[in-house]
């Protein structure tokens, strides 16, 4: 039978489950806070974000999230609502604007290559 990487993995895996249940092998532990799910934004609190913090245009703010136009409309009409990733950053951007926005702004977006 040929004996493949993943299978000897699996095979050194239950052999260290097996010294743990023993006593003969300790683990590692790492205690990590978890954050708190990303707060609920309502329409009111995105376009003051947006107008009195940022003072920028819809266009830029949604260049800024990643996000669509329509959909930025829509959280500001209060037809749609954030997604949880879209909420944190809205959160992050919130606390720190300066960082956020000099952040994004040095990100290396690799460039296409011409066919």
């Amino acid at each position: 039978m040929k004996k493949t990487k993943l299978g000897q993995e699996l095979i050194k895996g239950l052999k260290e489950s097996l010294e743990f249940e023993r006593g003969k092998r300790t683990l590692r532990v790492s205690d990590v806070k978890l954050p708190k799910n990303p707060p609920v934004w309502s329409n009111k609190q995105i376009v003051q974000l947006r107008k009195d913090k940022l003072r920028v245009s819809q266009p830029v703010f949604a260049s800024y999230l990643g996000v669509s136009i329509s959909a930025l409309r829509g959280w500001e009409q209060g037809l749609k609502n954030p997604s949880s990733i879209a909420r944190r950053l809205l959160q992050v951007l919130s606390k720190d604007p300066d960082t956020f926005i000099r952040l994004i702004r040095d990100i290396n977006v690799p460039k296409k290559k011409a066919s």
